[in-house]
């Protein structure tokens, strides 16, 4: 018996297996690997990743299926990429055999790089395309000044920076009609504080509470927006209360710990900003100076 199969569209190993039943208790079962391949295969072997400014060599296997020796014309296509010679190239690849050949390449800009790759002998071929996500450098720096224009003109100075890559970093001239929008840099900050402390809890209630009437004026990048920044709050206070000792101080990081003075005072000023109720404590060298409650 013979059963014609089209295999699809794609180089693996597949595996066939067959049922026979005759009657109630005669059945028998086989099965069998079956390799699609082409009698010429280019195989990328690149890396998994790259970083912004990498040079490194992009290896390409060229297989040869056939039982004689075959010319091959490999020729590659970059995106994101420089060649640092042609890309293209031939090699004679010997029967059932494989040649690998090698592309000098470096990184353009930070994102994803592209490349395709073909080979061809006669009426045979075969490409193959791959993308690569490129990272930015492992160290960046940044430089900011701030300063005060009330009339004329003024003049910074900027040095280009040498032994850097020109094609990453940038200048960014920020102007506002007010100082505060130079604070939202350190509300931003405050916001992705990962510190579970006192002081970390009690200095952003503080500055939401004292900008969050401004800072929807400045639509900064990365802000979360006010409802967010109140619930952040409530979850700040909620978790700042825990925090508060038995003889009504706070510590800095874990109930146990004695009251530290001057976390006392901040989560105390904090939960006063917010109109709070609770008794706050500053423990002092010759004990405690009791708060009243915050009405």
């Amino acid at each position: 018996m013979t059963v014609d199969v089209a295999l699809p569209d794609n180089l693996t190993r597949y595996r066939a297996m067959a049922v026979a039943v005759s009657g109630d208790d005669h059945f028998g079962k086989g099965e069998a690997a079956i390799t699609a391949r082409l009698p010429l295969m280019v195989r990328p072997s690149a890396p998994r990743f790259l970083n912004f400014g990498d040079q490194f060599e992009l290896p390409i296997v060229v297989q040869n299926q056939t039982d004689k020796a075959v010319d091959v014309d490999v020729a590659i296509e970059f995106a994101n990429l420089t060649p640092g010679e042609a890309p293209g190239r031939r090699v004679t690849v010997p029967a059932n055999d494989r040649v690998e050949v090698r592309f000098n390449t470096t990184t353009n800009e930070v994102g994803t790089a592209r490349f395709r790759v073909a080979a061809v002998s006669g009426d045979a071929g075969d490409s193959a395309e791959v993308a690569l996500p490129v990272y930015t450098p492992a160290t960046a720096e940044a430089f900011a000044t701030y300063g005060v224009l009330d009339v004329g003109a003024f003049a910074q100075p900027i040095a280009a920076p040498t032994d850097v890559f020109p094609q990453f970093g940038g200048l960014e001239v920020d102007t506002s009609s007010t100082a505060v929008h130079a604070l939202t840099d350190a509300v931003l900050y405050l916001t992705d504080y990962r510190y579970e402390n006192a002081d970390g809890y009690a200095t952003r209630i503080l500055a939401v509470a004292s900008l969050q009437d401004v800072l929807d004026a400045f639509d900064a990048d990365g802000l979360p927006d006010k409802a967010t920044l109140q619930t952040k709050v409530q979850h700040d206070i909620a978790e700042l209360v825990k925090l508060q000792g038995e003889d009504g101080g706070f510590v800095t990081w874990r109930i146990g710990d004695p009251s530290d003075p001057f976390a006392s005072v901040t989560s105390t000023h904090a939960h006063c900003s917010q109109g709070g109720g609770l008794y706050g404590a500053v423990s002092v060298t010759r004990g405690s100076a009791w708060l009243p409650p915050v009405q």
